[in-house]
């Protein structure tokens, strides 16, 4: 008798859970528009660490969208993953919202020297 009690609790529990699923639709951050994006890597070549700014530009839909026309993005709840590739190098920038006017993650770079070295670091936006 305890092992069935036991077992229709564990069946109501996962078919709670089931049903409490969280949308994969953004509904909340708006990630369209300019913002400021600063990064900060490690050169593969000199090993030195470097910071550079730059501005980008998110356009399509608040879920998907474009980069600067040169890559793409995802958002998903307060999640975001964007990448592109410029002078043949692919960037790939995971992270999440703080709240709708910043962000931050981590990066990495693949560059294409023949060895694919990868670079990784940190990054935040703000507009």
């Amino acid at each position: 008798m305890k092992r069935r009690i036991f077992i229709v609790i564990i069946s109501l529990l996962v078919l709670f859970n089931l049903g409490c699923k969280k949308s994969e639709v953004n509904e909340g951050y708006d990630i369209r528009g300019a913002w400021e994006l600063i990064f900060t890597a490690i050169d593969p070549y000199t090993k030195e660490e470097y910071t550079l700014t730059r501005q980008i530009t998110f356009t399509g839909t608040k879920s998907t969208g474009q980069v600067d026309g040169i890559g793409s993005y995802t958002v998903t709840g307060n999640q975001i993953i964007f990448t592109f590739i410029l002078d043949d190098v692919i960037s790939t920038y995971t992270g999440s919202f703080s709240n709708g006017n910043q962000m931050a993650g981590t990066l990495t770079f693949i560059y294409p020297d023949g060895n694919n070295q990868t670079v990784t670091g940190t990054w935040t936006a703000s507009r």
